[in-house]
């Protein structure tokens, strides 16, 4: 999904998520499910990412826009990111 690429890519946990569609698919299949207070904001904020990034790849939405959330959602939930 070539529209879908982000305008630089967001290292987390040693992998480049280079767009909408990658980062789609690391929020819904690999994203840390821990039950405690602090990661509740986390899970609002990947709620938010996935949200976009769907958004993007449905031509709704820029794909830095859900880059954007996506780094916020990593940040939320105490990952280090290389934005």
């Amino acid at each position: 999904m070539e529209h879908a690429s982000f305008s630089q890519p967001v290292e987390v946990k040693a992998l480049a998520i280079a767009g909408a569609d990658q980062a789609a698919t690391y929020l819904f299949e690999y994203w840390p499910v821990v039950e405690s207070k602090c990661y509740e904001l986390a899970k609002l904020a990947c709620i938010d990412a996935q949200r976009a990034c769907l958004d993007v790849m449905a031509g709704a939405a820029q794909p830095d826009q859900a880059r954007g959330a996506f780094v916020e959602a990593c940040k939320e939930a105490d990952m280090r990111v290389m934005p």
